[in-house]
């Protein structure tokens, strides 16, 4: 009980001084977001970029335990127990990472601390605030995390994301009238990646401008790890949906050994097909482009 008076106490100055818009907590320099709606830890990271933020990334105590103790003040009708917040282990490597690429400097894990290793996402749990790993498919409501001085900006909209012109888990870019979508939570080999972007009704995901990769690595909350793409070489580089080799950005040092393609950033490299990778599909819009 003491703890959370310390807590409320805390939160009560922070807001004295508030400048994070109505609906948001207020804590040092940042505005948090409680969503409500349940999503994959994909679409929630989207979901805060959009709000010029990441997902929550937490580094002491205080703002563990402020964050937690504010969700029931911010989501009243809340019956879900755990939240999104940034930490993942996706990369490949076993090390957990945050999606704003702040340091791992601090975790609050529920003993006895991640186990499984295919349980890669990491939620917020009530009422102690612990942290579990979880199975990054799951939806669950999330928290965004905005510094202060990203909430003044005057965001031109941008039609780049409308969820009415794609099926779930798939993201709208108006310069394609396309649809693209990350494979998850599952790593595969380049041929399966292929045959499952297919069975959506899709294809790997060819690119064809600067602004295309762009966009598509604005899907990629993996950081650094590079995710199939329909690139693959027989006689010559070629995209699996059969449209033209008009744009190969290759990476530094790229391309190397490898007969399949992948994106890391905004960058294309190359490496062997039965490689184990997420993957992104691309597929047309339900609509017509207005």
């Amino acid at each position: 009980m003491r703890s959370f008076l310390v807590f409320a106490f805390l939160y009560f100055l922070s807001q004295a001084f508030a400048s994070c818009p109505p609906g948001s907590l207020q804590w040092k320099d940042f505005c948090y977001f409680y969503q409500s709606n349940d999503s994959q830890i994909f679409d929630a990271e989207i979901a805060c970029n959009a709000l010029k933020g990441n997902l929550i990334s937490i580094h002491d105590g205080f703002t563990n335990g402020i964050v937690a103790s504010q969700i029931l003040n911010f989501l009243p009708q809340n019956k879900e127990q755990s939240f999104w917040i940034g930490l993942n282990a996706l990369n490949g490597d076993g090390n957990w990472t945050w999606t704003d690429l702040s340091p791992f400097d601090y975790n609050e894990w529920k003993l006895p601390g991640p186990q499984n290793p295919t349980l890669n996402c990491a939620a917020l749990t009530l009422p102690e605030g612990l942290w579990i790993a979880d199975d990054c498919s799951v939806t669950k409501p999330f928290i965004c995390k905005v510094n202060i001085k990203n909430i003044n900006i005057v965001a031109t909209p941008t039609p780049t994301v409308s969820y009415s012109r794609c099926t779930a888990g798939y993201h709208y870019f108006y310069l394609t009238n396309t649809c693209y979508g990350i494979d998850s939570p599952y790593q595969n080999e380049w041929y399966d990646a292929l045959n499952n972007c297919k069975a959506a009704g899709g294809d790997l995901a060819s690119i064809h401008s600067p602004q295309e990769a762009d966009f598509i690595s604005s899907l990629n909350i993996l950081t650094d790890a590079c995710i199939w793409v329909g690139l693959s070489i027989s006689s010559g580089w070629q995209w699996s949906d059969g449209s033209n080799v008009d744009y190969l950005p290759w990476d530094n040092q790229y391309p190397m050994n490898g007969d399949s393609g992948c994106i890391a950033g905004n960058k294309l490299r190359n490496f062997y097909s039965g490689d184990a990778r997420y993957s992104v599909c691309k597929k047309a819009a339900l609509l017509p482009q207005k």
